[in-house]
């Protein structure tokens, strides 16, 4: 690319116990993605690892000053932490990731290319690296949000998500703070007020470090309350958004 692009992105991560990988995940976004901006920021919650992600953290921020990282005082799970990285972007566009590398950074020039006419682009999985548990708790996710919002697109939890600042911060305000599945509420939202959404077909990696921060019984309450948290906001939050048509200039 010959010309910076006269734009600020914000690369957002929340990241629990992944010493293995973040380093990786942040030296890749640097390389792949910031450089390329006028100006950038890569914001990044730890979420009371456990691990040596904060030390990692601590080292990468003496050579990267883009890498602006806060750590939770306690584990609050990834929901909340993705939303304290939302509301702290200032970019114009903002780039919702994992701190895994379950997808090449790469590719998020096929989501940036997207953007015109769209308020919001997200991956597509075509081929899930996931396990059964996973895939399952997905389909159900996925078929219970375009059930009770009417929502039409596919994979919407995927963390790979590109938004105009314009449209989240339309969008933000009706999203609580400790929400367990923002993402999946952000793109029900979309849906009430009437946004632009583009998808676009990513490679799904399978994991290599860490571990699943929801095993076992962990799932299964996460789901419980999951579902719980969808019917709340149909009943609640959802209704107050009025459908507004102003898209991203």
């Amino acid at each position: 690319m010959d010309k910076l692009i006269d734009a600020k992105i914000s690369i957002i991560m929340p990241a629990y116990n992944e010493e293995g990988v973040i380093g990786k995940s942040i030296e890749e976004c640097k390389k792949s993605i910031l450089k390329y901006f006028i100006q950038g920021e890569i914001i990044v919650i730890d979420d009371c690892s456990s691990d040596g992600t904060n030390v990692v953290l601590e080292q990468l921020s003496e050579d990267i000053p883009e890498l602006i990282y806060t750590r939770n005082p306690i584990n609050l799970g990834h929901g909340p932490s993705l939303m304290k990285a939302l509301n702290r972007a200032s970019g114009d566009y903002i780039f919702a990731i994992d701190s895994d590398y379950q997808h090449p950074l790469r590719e998020f020039w096929k989501l940036f290319e997207a953007r015109k006419g769209a308020d919001i682009i997200t991956g597509l999985r075509a081929k899930r690296q996931d396990g059964v548990h996973r895939l399952a708790i997905s389909s159900i996710a996925n078929f219970l949000t375009r059930t009770l919002f009417a929502c039409p697109w596919q994979d919407l939890n995927i963390p790979y998500k590109l938004f105009s600042r314009h449209s989240l911060k339309q969008l933000l305000p009706f999203i609580p703070e400790k929400s367990f599945i923002p993402s999946i509420l952000l793109m029900a939202s979309a849906a009430r007020a009437g946004l632009r959404v583009t998808q676009i077909e990513v490679t799904h990696l399978p994991r290599t470090t860490g571990k699943c921060s929801l095993p076992g019984r962990r799932l299964i309450l996460f789901c419980i309350r999951a579902t719980t948290e969808l019917v709340v906001f149909r009943t609640t939050k959802w209704r107050q958004i009025s459908p507004f048509f102003s898209p991203t200039p």
